[in-house]
């Protein structure tokens, strides 16, 4: 069975927690002009709490479908630089198969395969 939203919130939410640690929510501009990341343990604790209801959110709904297959298309910005990633998620139960191509506009070409038996998780 494909699930399109359980895979909306999944790829949501790896979106935002990128977003988060690459850019952060507390970002602010120094005298200088110049935007640095400056973040309190108020800021770091609220986005981590966040972060973690999420993907427990993300986790309860895909636990409710037996199994979920989707090709997945990714842009993210981050800064300048943009990424492109293609790939395909599998999951069935508690196994699952992630595979990741990643194409930034500048650099080499990255991949990432991550598969789980449901107990341990090897990323390749």
């Amino acid at each position: 069975m494909t699930s399109r939203f359980g895979l909306v919130l999944l790829l949501a939410g790896l979106t935002g927690l990128l977003a988060r640690s690459a850019v952060g929510q507390g970002d602010k501009k120094p005298a200088s002009g110049k935007t640095g990341r400056v973040e309190t343990d108020a800021t770091k604790s609220s986005g981590q709490a966040a972060a973690t209801e999420f993907v427990a959110k993300v986790h309860a709904e895909l636990r409710k479908h037996p199994s979920v297959k989707a090709d997945i298309e990714h842009t993210v910005s981050i800064g300048s630089q943009q990424f492109r990633a293609t790939g395909r998620y599998l999951n069935n139960g508690s196994k699952l198969r992630l595979e990741y191509v990643v194409k930034p506009d500048q650099g080499a070409d990255g991949s990432l395969i991550e598969v789980c038996d449901g107990k341990e998780l090897w990323s390749l």
